[in-house]
């Protein structure tokens, strides 16, 4: 077996120290999101969980942006603030709860035709969670 060729350079202390300079300054450009517990910080905003919401907080503007019935929804807010992230969030939480009556539903009838009704309306609504994120997805695309 060979031994690799080390290749021997002789780099000047302030090269370096410019390089280091370089590699921090795009480092401190990210955001990287610091998890802990229920809570998320990303820059200068903070996402807590607190009776089944997603509460947004930003401390630089020091106000609350939001309550969110979903997590990646409430990270979404922070880049992108609009209409369509609180419409996409009522509607994932209405078929999210719609789903669960379904399920009842379905379980608690004896009903042929009830259960069918509700076995329709369990699967409409997966469709629109699934639909809802699927366009959150391509959001987050978008942002990055």
């Amino acid at each position: 077996m060979e031994k690799p060729i080390l290749l021997k350079t002789t780099c000047s202390k302030s090269v370096i120290d410019d390089l280091k300079d370089i590699i921090i300054r795009n480092v401190d450009q990210l955001d990287f999101p610091e998890e802990e517990n229920d809570s998320i910080r990303i820059k200068h905003f903070l996402i807590k969980r607190k009776n089944n919401q997603w509460n947004v907080y930003d401390f630089k503007e020091k106000k609350g942006l939001g309550k969110f019935f979903s997590k990646a929804i409430a990270i979404v807010s922070i880049k992108n603030m609009n209409r369509e992230i609180y419409y996409y969030d009522r509607m994932l939480e209405k078929h999210s709860n719609d789903i669960m009556f379904y399920q009842y539903s379905y379980s608690n009838t004896d009903d042929p035709i009830r259960k069918e009704i509700a076995e329709i309306r369990y699967n409409e609504s997966v469709l629109a969670i699934s639909n809802i994120k699927q366009k959150l997805r391509k959001m987050i695309n978008t942002l990055n």
